[in-house]
């Protein structure tokens, strides 16, 4: 092999180490990204459902209507109260439980843990669908 002469680089060889860190914390986020493709299902049969759901429900109420696809607007309200009330009521508990050493978990074991119970929550779903 000729030696490099700077016209026609090697991309492999020239990688600062700094490239290399990147590339590597890239690479460590791909399970997370991974994982929340099952988030995503979930997202989007809990939208579907709630568009379906409108769809057979009598929307009107007085002189007013309700579309459908609004409905999805209370699984967000329902997520948001949710957060408020982690914030302000399960995080304060668990810290006064956990009184000597408080270690609140961290943002990823948060997500850790979401992931994990919409993942049960869709399982057991899809086998009740199939009984």
């Amino acid at each position: 092999m000729a030696p490099d002469d700077g016209e026609n680089p090697h991309p492999w060889r020239v990688c600062t180490v700094t490239q290399v860190k990147e590339v590597k914390c890239v690479l460590r986020l791909l399970p997370i990204w991974l994982c929340t493709i099952l988030s995503s299902i979930v997202f989007i049969q809990m939208i579907s459902l709630f568009v379906e759901q409108g769809a057979t429900m009598n929307r009107k109420n007085s002189n007013f209507y309700i579309p459908p696809a609004s409905m999805t607007v209370f699984g967000i309200i329902s997520t948001s109260v949710f957060i408020i009330c982690y914030d302000k009521l399960i995080l304060p508990l668990y810290v006064k439980i956990t009184k000597p050493k408080p270690n609140p978990p961290s943002e990823l074991q948060r997500m850790e843990i979401g992931l994990a119970i919409a993942t049960t929550a869709i399982i057991t779903t899809q086998a009740k669908i199939c009984k």
